[in-house]
């Protein structure tokens, strides 16, 4: 893998290390950098950032990204954090309990009611210098 994916998710020091000798974290960040390396112009992700604590989820969620404003390259992701989709993602698809679907720009889909059919328990919302954020109540 190249040396530069993993110094970009600050594993440039275990570069020589087993990944059997790896915590969860750092594996994924290791399937991340391993991702970067590759610089496919479609990624697909399934929760990227589970098992990271919030520094490295900000951190990979940036270098993620920073992909998508090079011309001809693409993410699609899950994530089950609204607050962190909010953050990194303009669109999204949120499939519904009663097996609907919403889908668009998530400023125009995300609201109070559509989290508590997707979550399927009382949410609220907050306003805050950071933006609209969402929490279970």
């Amino acid at each position: 893998m190249a040396y530069a994916a993993l110094a970009a998710v600050g594993l440039a020091d275990f570069a020589g290390r087993s990944v059997a000798t790896l915590s969860g974290g750092e594996r994924r960040r290791v399937e991340v950098a391993t991702l970067l390396a590759q610089d496919a112009p479609l990624c697909l992700l399934d929760e990227p950032v589970n098992h990271l604590d919030p520094r490295h989820q900000i951190a990979l969620l940036r270098l993620i990204g920073e992909r998508t404003q090079r011309t001809g390259h693409l993410n699609l992701m899950v994530l089950h954090d609204v607050n962190l989709a909010l953050r990194f993602c303009s669109h999204g698809l949120l499939l519904l309990a009663d097996g609907g679907t919403r889908h668009g720009r998530l400023a125009d889909i995300l609201d109070v009611s559509i989290l508590e059919m997707v979550y399927s328990c009382v949410m609220r919302e907050v306003h805050s210098d950071a933006g609209q954020l969402f929490f279970p109540d």
